[in-house]
């Protein structure tokens, strides 16, 4: 007996509009299975691919997220260094400014040690002695070895080390000025009262005839007070101003002959006597060591000499207390 089997068919129509014929179509049951199964396959396939659409959409955003982050952080980085690199500017610029205001008051003290020099007549010997403060500044700081990056944190303290000592310098700095400004002035005080004080001799001759105090008049021959010095000197041989002053007697006297009375201020007065002539007159201003006149023995004189006073405040005074070389 032959069994026969009808394949299974599925009917597919498709009705048109109105007025036109449906269309019919017999689709073997294998054909609509393929069908379906290619239609589930790209439904999955679909899917799959829009899960991994997804999952790279999450993947790229967490990959943006951690970019953002490194750029923020790259950012904060970034200004935290431009902060440090305007700080260390700032620095320098302090440490510059300082130094250049140390750099001119070691002028302004090397200035004062020219004019002290000047003032004293010395000669160049201290002449590196105002860098002193500078060099033991200068042995505090790291020198030597191999060149290396300093770390911010060191560095900033090296900068604070430099000029809490800078301060330092230019403290001492200030006190020295101050100190040199007193001895300048000190010293203009006393070379002053050097240039009115007659510490010099009157004459180039050194020959003492008759000495300041009580001796025997060698006219009278009766015993008397001699208020100066007889230093005795060729005719015409020069006689000089022992200090600065202003001529304020340049006359004659049968006593004293011609004579010059020298005024230098702080009560000191000097009076130059027997002279042969004149080389100044009253009213003149003259300076230690300049030619006034010229030994001679006019006036109650027993040969060529000059008779020599000094007055302090009107009082006759011992002019050899005044000499060098006495």
């Amino acid at each position: 007996m032959n069994i026969r089997f009808r394949k299974k068919r599925y009917t597919l129509l498709i009705i048109p509009e109105q007025g036109r014929s449906m269309l019919r179509f017999r689709l073997p049951l294998s054909l609509v299975a393929a069908v379906v199964a290619l239609a589930v396959l790209l439904i999955a396939a679909l899917c799959a691919m829009y899960e991994m659409h997804l999952r790279n959409l999450e993947l790229l955003e967490a990959l943006e997220n951690q970019l953002t982050m490194k750029e923020s952080e790259m950012e904060l980085t970034i200004l935290h260094k431009n902060e440090r690199i305007q700080q260390l500017q700032n620095d320098i610029l302090s440490l510059s400014e300082q130094a250049n205001q140390i750099r001119s008051k070691v002028e302004e003290l090397q200035q004062l040690e020219r004019e002290l020099r000047e003032l004293t007549g010395t000669g160049n010997d201290g002449e590196n002695r105002q860098q002193v403060e500078i060099a033991s500044f200068a042995a505090t700081l790291p020198s030597g070895g191999t060149l290396s990056l300093v770390p911010d944190d060191q560095f900033h303290y090296f900068v604070t080390y430099t000029e809490s000592r800078m301060t330092d310098l230019d403290q001492s700095m200030a006190s020295l000025q101050s100190s040199l400004a007193e001895a300048k002035a000190e010293l203009v005080k006393r070379q002053e009262i050097l240039r009115v004080t007659p510490n010099i001799w009157p004459t180039d001759s050194r020959k003492i005839s008759s000495e300041y105090g009580y001796r025997r008049d060698p006219f009278t021959r009766r015993l008397s007070m001699h208020t100066g010095l007889d230093i005795a000197g060729n005719h015409g041989s020069p006689v000089y101003a022992t200090a600065d002053g202003k001529v304020i007697t340049a006359g004659y006297d049968s006593g004293e002959g011609n004579h010059i009375v020298i005024d230098h201020t702080r009560g000191v007065r000097t009076v130059y006597m027997h002279l042969s002539k004149f080389a100044v007159k009253e009213g003149d201003t003259v300076k230690k060591g300049d030619v006034i006149g010229y030994i001679g023995s006019t006036g109650r004189s027993t040969g060529p000499h000059l008779h020599y006073e000094v007055l302090v405040w009107g009082l006759r005074v011992n002019p050899a207390d005044y000499l060098p070389d006495w």
